[in-house]
């Protein structure tokens, strides 16, 4: 027996590569408007809370005394890494995600970037807040967040600039941590494992490396796209008007912590090529609807 289903419900399941799927209905969607873009958001919303009242005993219990067919985020509890990681096995709709199973996992530096499960990608926090989180994240969330990138690249590059970066390819440099099981550097590490040829253009630099070192290696690569923490841009910028460091990207992406455009317009240089923050980190508030995940991306052009 065939089973039919709506583009959006196959948008949904998080097949792998369905990234260009995700791109497609993205871009359908914003063509419609405003309206259209906050009708999909409170449908994929009601979707997600009520597979999570289904299929989680924590946010089942969470939402007990809330309505049926939830389309306002607002309406929702806020939680906290603390909380999840306190419940993290109540957390998964998954039964093979258990707390020792992650923990185990995230013990071994071999697996890094390996599937736990034979189908998660898990991801950690470094602890610093006193509490690290654990996140195990399925094919849908790297598809949305590959999708949404797709999307947003026209805000961010002009279509000569998109061009170019096509025609004549050109290196990615994230300066990440790497030695844990971060969400960049886990990432990173699957892609390259997973797809060879489609990454074979991004290169890692350990944010511990000597800055010395770090300068040498990035006028070496002449990255493209740069990525890194704001803190290190920051630096970066630095060593860019001190004349050490000679980039020229077309696209600066900053994560995880805040950023100011000053850097970003230094780092760039005078002509003035486009930086975004981007961040793309697991947001425990998120309600799962796959084992653990949980997605929220912010993004902000400079």
């Amino acid at each position: 027996m065939v089973t039919l289903v709506t583009p959006r419900e196959a948008v949904l399941r998080g097949r792998r590569g369905d990234a260009v799927r995700v791109w497609w209905d993205a871009f359908r969607v914003h063509r419609r408007g405003q309206a259209a873009v906050h009708d999909r958001q409170r449908q994929r919303l009601a979707d997600l809370v009520a597979f999570a009242r289904e299929h989680s005993a924590f946010y089942r219990e969470l939402y007990r005394g809330l309505p049926q067919g939830i389309d306002d985020v607002t309406l929702l509890p806020v939680t906290d890494k603390r909380q999840l990681m306190a419940r993290f096995d109540d957390v998964p709709t998954d039964p093979a995600v258990t707390r020792s199973a992650v923990e185990d996992f995230v013990a071994d530096p071999a697996r890094i970037g390996k599937r736990f499960a034979g189908k998660y990608l898990v991801a950690t926090t470094a602890g610093t807040t006193g509490a690290r989180g654990l996140f195990v994240l399925d094919d849908r969330y790297w598809a949305v967040t590959s999708g949404l990138m797709g999307t947003l690249g026209a805000e961010w590059l002009s279509p000569a600039q998109l061009l170019q970066l096509a025609v004549r390819g050109g290196q990615f440099a994230g300066v990440i941590a790497t030695g844990g099981h971060f969400l960049s550097v886990s990432a990173g590490t699957r892609e390259r494992r997973e797809n060879p040829w489609r990454h074979r253009r991004l290169r890692i630099f350990p944010v511990d490396r000597p800055l010395p070192q770090l300068v040498a290696g990035l006028n070496l690569v002449q990255p493209v796209l740069l990525g890194s923490y704001a803190s290190v841009l920051r630096l970066l910028s630095t060593e860019q008007e001190s004349g050490r460091l000679h980039l020229h990207p077309k696209l600066v992406l900053s994560t995880a912590e805040a950023f100011r455009g000053q850097n970003a317009r230094a780092l760039s240089g005078p002509s003035g090529h486009p930086c975004a923050r981007f961040m793309a980190v697991p947001s425990p508030a998120t309600p799962p609807r796959a084992a653990g995940r949980a997605g929220s991306t912010s993004l902000k052009t400079g």
